[in-house]
């Protein structure tokens, strides 16, 4: 944990000074000082000399003589901007040159552990691993999706448009695949809530020995579909809770545990078909968009099926992924411009 210090914000050059600055002399554009000196490189330079009375004949009375002349002028201007009588000693204030960079001074947030998932029922486990890559029909799990829909997010996070489309689809089919398990996890659970009003307190069943998996750091869509396979998991639990006592036939909870199932694997195979033509586009940009030649390449591409017409809104801003906070590098007006003219090529629609 690092100590805070007392803080104060000076904008650059505030701090005038008379004399020009000595040649080899550490500068910085963010410096107090209006010739650019660097104190706290030339602090660091210096190391205990700083607070020490050096003789002429020391080999860095010079730059110490420097760096004193440069602190007596700060000091003095912290005293008149705050009405300081007295102000701590060097090294126990830190100076900023604007709020922005005060507040940055403290680091942003890390995950110190990685994130884990703990799985009761091998129909949670089985999707999540998937099917077997070298099979005829492959089917894509849970964990390979994470690690694609990552890259997607990546590209949209580069202002991809292709990556910000499919993510939007991708958005709403994790929507609505959640929904669809939380209606048929309700419709298990009042079997719990009705046989509780007649006195019976049903038990959950569990397994002995769960699973726990390392998924590392999850963000944004990988951490929605880390939660979607959790709700199936604890879903099936419930079914299965039902069936050992013959409250859900078996082959009811055996379909509905599928149609459950399915949601996730639909899901899956989406992003891996989404992802592969993410890649195809890999570094587009609306700015590359703007390139005749480009747009004849992807124009081919659109005819042949193997991409879609860009959905109406994405290349204006209109229309993108609500979990990632994208940095518009295309003015509004340039970009409802540019869809426009993609419209009428048929690369927008």
């Amino acid at each position: 944990m690092n100590e805070i210090k007392q803080q104060f914000i000076v904008a650059p050059k505030s701090v005038q000074m008379n004399e020009p600055l000595s040649k080899g002399l550490r500068v910085s554009k963010d410096s107090p000082f209006s010739d650019g000196y660097n104190i706290s490189a030339e602090a660091e330079l210096l190391g205990e000399k700083i607070s020490q009375k050096l003789a002429d004949d020391d080999i860095d009375f010079a730059r110490w003589s420097v760096f004193q002349t440069h602190l007596s002028a700060l000091e003095e201007f912290l005293k008149n901007k705050h009405n300081y009588k007295r102000l701590p000693k060097y090294g126990e204030y830190q100076i900023y040159p604007n709020e922005q960079a005060l507040f940055n001074s403290l680091p942003s947030l890390k995950n110190r552990e990685t994130d884990k998932i703990e799985l009761q029922t091998r129909h949670a486990f089985r999707l999540w691993i998937g099917g077997d890559s070298h099979k005829k029909f492959f089917q894509p799990g849970v964990r390979q999706s994470m690690r694609w829909v990552r890259q997607m997010q990546d590209e949209a996070i580069k202002l991809n448009p292709y990556a910000e489309a499919y993510l939007v689809v991708i958005e709403k089919r994790i929507q609505g695949a959640s929904d669809y398990l939380e209606s048929c996890t309700a419709v298990a659970k009042s079997h719990f809530s009705e046989l509780a009003k007649s006195g019976i307190k049903l038990a959950m069943a569990t397994s002995p020995e769960p699973i726990l998996i390392d998924v590392g750091h999850v963000r944004y869509y990988g951490f929605s579909l880390l939660k979607l396979l959790k709700d199936f998991d604890e879903f099936v639990c419930a079914v299965l809770s039902l069936t050992y006592k013959g409250i859900i036939p078996n082959k009811e909870a055996n379909k509905m545990m599928e149609n459950a199932a399915h949601e996730i694997r639909s899901l899956c195979h989406e992003i891996f078909l989404s992802n592969r033509k993410v890649i195809a586009m890999s570094g587009l940009t609306r700015e590359a968009l703007q390139d005749e030649v480009r747009q004849k390449a992807m124009l081919a591409f659109v005819d042949d099926g193997t991409l879609v017409p860009l959905p109406s809104g994405v290349i204006s801003f209109n229309v993108s992924p609500s979990l990632l906070s994208l940095k518009q590098t295309m003015n509004k007006k340039e970009a409802i411009q540019l869809e426009k003219r993609l419209s009428k090529l048929g690369l927008s629609e």
